[in-house]
């Protein structure tokens, strides 16, 4: 009887594959990270203020982006251009370019998303029954007047304010460093044990 032995020996990769690899796991996880981060950054968003449009998708000019990080560039980000946000991360006084700010009031209507319409904004009612008073109080109003003859009523639409105190809000960085510090590590190991199990 003869008898058949086979011996298969298996070879360990390279160290410059494996350095390789750990590159390549590592900025899949730190691409993992920051997409996570963008949508915590939208949820806070959406769960902060009332959205108009979709601005805030990342195929937009000012939406939430993020740049993937590669094996020769290992570091992702999160940004946007809405600058608008800036002064809800801190908090701090608003002041209009040029002008004063245009506070709402409730007779200023709304849609079904409690948005306010182009057409009921400050720039686009000028000339068609308003007009800007100073109020006994003091205040710089917006009055519209509306209806005919003996229903006529003037309503208050804006006060209009030199500057407005905005409460910090943060949408942007608190998000995202909460998410940094929860998952980073765990994305990372994720990423660099799928690269080696599938290393060749």
């Amino acid at each position: 009887m003869i008898g058949l032995k086979v011996i298969q020996t298996l070879k360990p990769p390279g160290w410059a594959s494996i350095v390789k690899q750990l590159e390549f796991g590592t900025a899949v996880g730190l691409t993992k990270t920051a997409k996570d981060a963008q949508q915590g950054v939208v949820s806070a968003l959406q769960g902060t203020f009332t959205l108009r449009g979709n601005w805030w998708q990342q195929s937009n000019k000012f939406g939430i982006k993020i740049k993937p990080a590669t094996k020769t560039d290992l570091s992702s980000e999160v940004r946007t251009l809405a600058d608008w946000l800036e002064i809800h991360e801190t908090g701090g006084d608003k002041t209009a370019r040029g002008g004063r700010v245009a506070v709402p009031t409730d007779n200023v209507r709304r849609n079904k998303r409690m948005i306010i319409p182009r057409a009921q904004r400050p720039a686009q009612l000028r000339g068609k029954n308003t007009f800007v008073e100073k109020t006994k109080a003091g205040e710089t109003v917006l009055f519209r007047r509306v209806g005919r003859g003996k229903s006529q009523k003037i309503v208050a639409l804006y006060i209009l304010e030199p500057k407005v105190r905005i409460r910090k809000q943060s949408t942007f960085y608190e998000p995202i460093q909460r998410i940094v510090a929860a998952n980073l590590d765990r994305n990372i190991k994720a990423g660099i044990q799928k690269a080696l199990a599938t290393a060749r």
